[in-house]
């Protein structure tokens, strides 16, 4: 599930089924759809902080491994004070 405040990038659509092995492959499958939206993820190779990933509710990074029917969610982390 891609955030509410980058589904503009996405034509509004939040929820995406891609074939990939890694977060990370997940990821770049998204961008290559939809390639406005990969500035907006990745800061070069990485991610950007202020982005959180889960994989099946867990915390999970850009080499995760995934398996047929995972669920990747990527949230924007409140930040403040």
């Amino acid at each position: 599930m891609i955030p509410s405040a980058l589904e503009r990038y996405t034509d509004h659509v939040r929820e995406i089924t891609v074939e990939a092995s890694t977060v990370r492959a997940a990821l770049h499958a998204v961008c290559a759809r939809w390639p406005a939206l990969r500035p907006r993820l990745f800061d070069g190779a990485s991610l950007w902080p202020y982005l959180v990933i889960f994989a099946n509710e867990t915390r999970a990074d850009l080499d995760t491994q995934l398996r047929d029917g995972d669920r990747v969610d990527v949230l924007a982390a409140a930040v403040g004070g």
